[in-house]
């Protein structure tokens, strides 16, 4: 076979040199034998290796690559070796290959890219190429090739896929270039096609930053074909000059319903930091609802902004990057300045995001991401440089005429271009303050970007203006929105020595509201369920007394001070109604860099944590089911607080061992953060104890599951000094027994004022493990129980040294002080033995129950003695017995309240209502429901939990007692 290969090869030369003269030579290289037979080879020279020895397989390649070579670089003539009809088959073979060729075992996909693109290569090497039926679905398998090559091709493979595409397009604009040059660029040409491709791919949800500067170089080099290939006219100094390079860009550009779609899909967290911070007004615009629901950041409008100004910054040049630098301030951008306006858009936008992503949401960014918004604003800040001052003006106006479109995204982005992007001289102000239209969608919000560019004596006008505005608004105040937020702008830019008049005006104003529409400063009102149009009056009241206050009040008045005074107290009482907002808003204040902000947050929410619990639990009613042990998270701003600083503390103790007593230096990054730990782990203990009884053993299992707990437990034995004795002695109540006072029975009190000091932070830590073991005991009992025996010493030891001897006290004086009245039973608490006695009695005779705590209570758990038992039989004594061992071991159930329950079980057991045949209990251990579902075989009851599970644990639903059927 590689003979005759080679012979056919030899052979085709010798005809193609005679067929000029020969009519047998050029009959044979055009007729169907010899074209079908080529077009079979192909499948040979791409298809798989075949089982041959390695000399014979390189010669059978080597032979075929060179008879290719010959046919489709048309035998160095101009007219082609065999027929088109043959020629456009063999490249629709190449292409099909192209497309499906996948890595072989002995050959990766690279070789046959590289053997299809060097074939290819001598193809292009004559326009004849374009002459073929198949050239455009080939050049479209190598744009995809392209476009994936980041994927899986070698990096010398991508650059001769690049070189062969565009030494297509050379050859076919060299040869179109003096004769015909639209015919290239008409509708349904490839290089037409191509460029549409081009922005098809950047425009998909799939594409990536790395795809659009792939997208954007292979632009490049297209263009720079064009500028250099086609004439040129006059004045025609860059790229961007060229009439046939602006055709390009045009087919690169989005359509107007494309780039309505594109600014559809930007996030409406964009605008939410000026509107908490208040340095725009957006009254005109619908606040964005459901934001918690539209985190989402779509890359689409950024990625078109990114690709289309690497392109204007190319275009700008002749392509050479040098010359670059040589025309500051000297480009003009023609038609195209709305893709700079739509671009700094874009640029702004993903600024924000990109810190929200970091700051807020606490996710991260990937690589990709930060690469394209960099290139974004690096390409940016050098296109403003090259760009003229009429188009860097033009630009602000067409910005502040699409911030009358109705977006309040664009007043956003006006602010930060006039602040942040163009220089002074580049803003015509005047103008642009003369173009307001006062009925305009935008008007308040883009007078507030223009007005810090304005001169000191038009800011004082404007304010005198506004005031004006204001006092006419006595009897509406809720149209003087639109005033309160451009005086409140105005103030911050106006010195104080002008302001004295303005300071007792605005005053005088706030008064006269009070006292004629005092809704407007929505006293106590919950505002969460408030509309934002009806919030918004008093936002923009509190933002211009926040500026009273900070940059004015050398002229406040007492009266003045008591009117912000009030005012601040109604719209803390309002925050209070409205406590889920109050919980997002000062639980990051828990690790803020203050210690007395960290001390005042924390009172704060502590004092509002009950009815923040009462709120929380009436609307959460998701329940996670997890190994039968149903969760349930608490407050989410709580938890995250705790999340986030975790890491930073077990950073700080991870050289640290259980029970060093690690003394931390106050004022440092790790103090802080270990404090705001502290303190929000306190807040989650106390939420706890505020919620319902039915719910408490969730929220506890939502701690244990999470790992939360177990790795708070670590951290604390690390921060608790060895010996927690304060130098002191207290005498115990009705004993002369003297104990130690250490920092677990000793108050802390957290304040602003306080010193902030190590022994502090100990003593706070000793405060959350106290917390732990008398709010959630089983919990903590399971953490010691799984911890590694090295270190169980050490909890043991200190556990039952300083803790233990505390809840023991804590749990009889329970008892004694109780002033629950049994009428059948006595329950009686004895210190010395750690032991409650309990006595049922029924008629003459009674039932003696004793629960004994162990030294180191919680630890181990407590022990339940049946002393004495009447009127049941053993199997039901020990059916209540396990269930009270249960109850104790695995929930956090005080002694008397473990009793009661158990008293509860007998009374029901006496009053003749059968039990559960599941659990053995009249009421259910979890929920205490009484056996409801009826058995219609043997009439017996259960409890609809039991049942269930027992369903599930069985995997059938049959009776337990008969096994029939339900």
């Amino acid at each position: 076979p590689c003979l005759s290969i080679s012979v056919l090869r030899l052979l085709i030369e010798k005809m193609t040199d005679r067929r000029e003269r020969d009519e047998v030579a050029a009959a044979w290289l055009l007729s169907s034998h010899l074209g079908s037979r080529l077009v079979q080879l192909v499948d040979r020279l791409c298809g798989p290796i075949k089982i041959l020895t390695s000399t014979q397989h390189l010669m059978q390649q080597d032979d075929l690559i060179s008879l290719f070579n010959f046919v489709l670089r048309n035998g160095n003539k101009k007219e082609p070796v065999i027929a088109m009809d043959y020629i456009s088959q063999i490249l629709t073979k190449l292409s099909i290959n192209l497309k499906v060729s996948a890595p072989g075992e002995n050959e990766p996909e690279d070789r046959i890219v590289q053997l299809v693109t060097n074939l290819a290569g001598q193809l292009f090497s004559s326009y004849v190429c374009w002459q073929t039926r198949g050239i455009h679905e080939f050049m479209k398998s190598l744009f995809l090739l392209l476009c994936q090559s980041s994927k899986s091709l070698s990096e010398e493979t991508v650059d001769l896929l690049k070189t062969t595409f565009l030494k297509a397009f050379k050859g076919l604009i060299a040869s179109l270039a003096a004769d015909n040059p639209n015919k290239f660029m008409e509708e349904g040409s490839c290089l037409n096609s191509t460029l549409k491709d081009i922005k098809k791919t950047v425009l998909e949800s799939t594409c990536t930053y790395h795809l659009a500067v792939t997208m954007a170089d292979l632009a490049h080099n297209l263009m720079a074909l064009v500028f250099n290939q086609v004439s040129k006219e006059e004045d025609c100094s860059i790229i961007l000059d060229h009439s046939k390079t602006q055709s390009m860009l045009d087919l690169l550009i989005p359509s107007e319903g494309e780039w309505v779609q594109l600014e559809s899909q930007l996030s409406p967290l964009y605008v939410v930091p000026a509107i908490l911070e208040g340095t725009v007004s957006f009254r005109e615009f619908i606040f964005p609802k459901n934001i918690h629901e539209q985190q989402k950041w779509d890359h689409a409008h950024t990625r078109m902004s990114m690709f289309l100004c690497d392109l204007l910054l190319f275009m700008c040049g002749s392509g050479d990057t040098d010359s670059l630098s040589l025309k500051e301030e000297q480009v003009s951008l023609g038609k195209y300045t709305h893709l700079v306006v739509s671009a700094l858009h874009s640029t702004c936008h993903a600024n924000v995001m990109q810190e929200l992503n970091d700051a807020l949401l606490n996710s991260t960014v990937s690589d990709d991401v930060r690469h394209g918004t960099s290139k974004l604003n690096e390409d940016m800040k050098c296109l403003l440089r090259l760009l003229n001052q009429g188009n860097k003006r033009l630009i602000t106006k067409q910005m502040k005429t699409r911030c009358n479109d109705g977006s309040s995204s664009w007043c956003m982005t006006l602010t930060k271009v006039l602040s942040n992007w163009m220089k002074s001289e580049d803003v015509n102000i005047t103008r642009l303050m003369e173009g307001l239209e006062e009925n305009a969608l935008g008007y308040t919000a883009t007078k507030q970007s223009l007005l810090p560019l304005l001169p000191q004596e038009t800011i004082n006008d404007l304010l005198a203006e506004e005031m004006g505005k204001l006092s006419s608004y006595s009897d509406d105040p809720f149209s003087a929105t639109p005033s309160v937020s451009v005086i409140t702008t105005a103030l911050s830019y106006v010195p104080s020595t002008f302001t004295k008049d303005v300071v007792n005006s605005v005053f005088s104003i706030l008064m006269q509201w009070r006292e004629k529409a005092d809704n407007i400063f929505l006293f106590a009102a919950d505002v969460t369920g408030m509309a934002w149009e009806d919030v918004v009056l008093t936002c923009s009241l509190v933002h211009l007394v926040t500026v009273l206050i900070k940059r004015h009040a050398v002229y406040l008045e007492p009266s003045h001070w008591d009117c912000a005074l009030c005012l601040l107290s109604s719209w803390i009482q309002s925050l209070e109604e409205s406590r889920k907002i109050l919980l997002n808003h000062l639980c990051p204040l828990l690790l803020s860099s203050h210690p007395p902000a960290q001390c005042a947050a924390y009172n704060l929410l502590n004092t509002s944590l009950p009815k923040i619990m009462t709120e929380w639990e009436k609307n959460q009613i998701a329940v996670r089911e997890e190994e039968d042990s149903p969760q349930r998270p608490l407050p989410y701003s709580i938890t995250r607080i705790i999340e986030e600083s975790s890491i930073s503390v077990e950073a700080t103790l991870a050289e640290r061992e259980m029970g060093d007593g690690h003394e931390i230096v106050p004022y440092t990054k790790s103090f802080i953060h270990i404090t705001g730990y502290l303190m929000a782990w306190r807040l989650a203990l106390a939420a706890i104890t505020y919620a319902s009884d039915a719910n408490q053993h969730q929220y506890s299992a939502y701690l244990r599951q999470s790992n939360l707990l177990q790795r708070l437990l670590l951290s604390l034995f690390k921060l608790m000094p060895q010996t927690p004795v304060v130098n002191e002695v207290k005498l115990e109540q009705g004993g002369d027994d003297k104990l130690p006072l250490t920092m677990f029975n000793t108050p802390l009190h957290i304040s602003p004022l306080a010193n902030t000091t190590s022994q502090l932070l100990a003593h706070q830590a000793c405060k959350v493990y106290y917390e732990c073991v008398s709010r959630i005991p089983a919990a903590v009992r399971q953490w010691f129980i799984s911890l590694d025996r090295h270190f169980q010493p050490v909890v043991d030891g200190f556990t039952t040294t300083y803790v233990s001897p505390l809840l023991i006290n804590q749990e009889m004086s329970a008892i004694n002080n109780s002033s629950t009245k049994f009428d059948n039973m006595t329950v009686k608490a004895r210190p010395g033995a750690r032991e409650v006695v309990a006595t049922y009695t029924i008629d003459e005779a009674s039932m003696e129950l004793i629960l004994r705590m162990a030294p180191n209570h919680p630890l181990s758990t407590v022990t339940v003695d049946d002393h004495r038992r009447v009127g049941v039989s053993v199997a039901q004594w020990r059916n209540w017995l396990l269930g009270m061992n249960t109850m104790l071991s695995h929930r956090n159930t005080p002694l008397l309240q473990s009793l009661v329950f158990w008293k509860q079980n007998v009374d029901q057991k006496f009053e003749g209502i059968e039990e559960c045949f599941i659990c053995y209990y009249v009421l259910h251990g979890t929920n205490h429901q009484l056996p409801k579902l009826l058995c219609r075989t043997c009439k017996k009851k259960f409890h609809s939990a039991c049942l269930y599970k027992w369903f599930s644990s069985s995997n059938n639903s049959t009776c337990p007692l008969c096994r029939s059927l339900f």
